[in-house]
């Protein structure tokens, strides 16, 4: 889950046992923030896309989102610019 809010009783059964999936999740959320600190200075927006619970085969199609929107999202995410003040 891309969220620590997630990480609760409510999703326990989703993600039981998936340390690496969770862990590198939220490492890269971290990669992330602390890029955008480093090349602010520069001009540099730097943005991770956490889709979601997406609807696919390693959800078992249980997700909440379906592929087609959120790559619809996503495009419009990456065409917006950033410059930091929001």
């Amino acid at each position: 889950m891309e969220s620590i809010a997630c990480n609760n009783d409510e999703h326990a059964q989703l993600f039981r046992g998936q340390y690496g999936y969770t862990t590198s999740k939220a490492a890269l959320n971290m990669i992330t923030r602390s890029l955008a600190m480093d090349l602010r200075e520069h001009g540099v927006a730097v943005v991770t896309v956490n889709p979601g619970y997406v609807d696919t085969d390693m959800t078992h199609h249980q997700g909440v989102v379906k592929p087609a929107d959120t790559v619809a999202v996503m495009a419009g995410i990456t065409a917006t610019p950033d410059t930091g003040t929001a």
